[in-house]
């Protein structure tokens, strides 16, 4: 499996013949089949949206919810790129992308350095509703990965969220990005 991932184009391809460069996460994904997209025409619109999240976590680490759609995927919190909410009762980051939107891959970036077990459960959302009540893209249940990406084949709306559902926890994003595109019989994700 061959990666390509720019700030247009998210594309995997398939063929065992192609060269082949894996990270951890990509290794992981080829051999137990999480998620492989084909998307020629892809464009991350998060850095063209507005973040906000349940409460913003102060100390002399920037964790602002902007933090994540800054174009910066560093996933160390210390280099003041991530975001940070208190400990919420189901805390909540969203991104409002302005007008309605069709979805089809969103990947998460969580912090490298500590603290993956808190992404537990994490859900992806999309819809209309700014209030964080939207149909569902996915679920993290692998937590130990740092990197998740969610195809999310098409699903539209306005808002894009984060939620860690059923209970309190600190909600730590290093980078959202959320790509739209128009499908064509070429294009593929599952």
């Amino acid at each position: 499996m061959f990666q390509q991932i720019t700030d247009n184009v998210a594309a995997y391809s398939l063929f065992p013949d192609e060269d082949v460069f894996r990270t951890m996460e990509e290794h992981y994904m080829y051999n137990h089949g999480v998620c492989f997209v084909f998307l020629s025409s892809a464009v991350n619109i998060a850095r063209s949206g507005e973040a906000t999240q349940s409460s913003t976590y102060v100390s002399g680490v920037s964790s602002v919810a902007s933090n994540a759609i800054d174009g910066r995927k560093d996933q160390d919190w210390n280099h003041n790129s991530c975001t940070a909410t208190n400990e919420d009762w189901e805390p909540w980051w969203r991104l409002d992308l302005k007008q309605k939107q069709s979805v089809y891959v969103i990947k998460v970036y969580a912090r490298s350095d500590r603290f993956l077990e808190r992404l537990k459960d994490l859900e992806v959302r999309i819809g209309d509703s700014p209030d964080n009540n939207n149909p569902l893209c996915g679920t993290i249940t692998n937590y130990n990965i740092i990197t998740t990406t969610f195809c999310c084949n098409g699903l539209a709306g306005r808002y894009v969220s984060t939620v860690i559902p059923g209970r309190s926890e600190c909600l730590t994003l290093c980078e959202v990005e959320v790509y739209n595109g128009t499908m064509t019989e070429n294009d593929v994700c599952w």
